[in-house]
């Protein structure tokens, strides 16, 4: 398959099993199946139901699942992931990187969105806010899948 880069290899989709959405790793491995793609999970636990899917389980900690995809991710892979400077480190390496709403990742936006985290993070330990995730809705995984479509039917 040629990436995006016009050059022929096999694309490979690795997915934050620890940080996704379980909706969205199942779209994605959907997707992937029905486009023949190779798809890898990286989680501190074994998902059940997504035999398609080949699985890296690491050990329980901060940061193992998020090492085991920049270490088996190359050039030309898509990333699926909420973590920030998990995607950050992915770019650098030439990984196209989609978070699990459908968000397409540019270093500019990245750099932006971490300023903004670090913000708050500061007023949350400041005690001006408290953390509140939305929850992971159906237009959610609408609008990630969508993405996740133009995305490996463009390249």
């Amino acid at each position: 398959m040629p990436d995006c880069a016009g050059q022929t290899r096999q694309l490979k989709i690795w997915i934050d099993g620890d940080g996704c959405s379980r909706k969205a790793v199942e779209a994605a491995v959907k997707l992937a199946r029905e486009s023949g793609i190779a798809v890898e999970i990286a989680a501190d636990r074994f998902l059940p139901g997504l035999s398609y899917a080949g699985q890296t389980v690491v050990e329980h900690g901060s940061g193992r699942a998020d090492a085991a995809i920049i270490a088996g991710s190359q050039p030309g892979d898509l990333a699926i992931t909420r973590d920030l400077s998990l995607a950050r480190q992915l770019l650098n390496r030439q990984v196209q990187v989609l978070s699990d709403r459908g968000r397409v990742w540019s270093e500019k936006e990245l750099s932006r969105r971490l300023e903004d985290a670090a913000i708050m993070q500061a007023m949350r330990t400041g005690g001006m806010v408290r953390k509140q995730r939305a929850a992971y809705s159906d237009e959610d995984c609408r609008q990630f899948t969508v993405a996740l479509g133009q995305l490996l039917r463009g390249c």
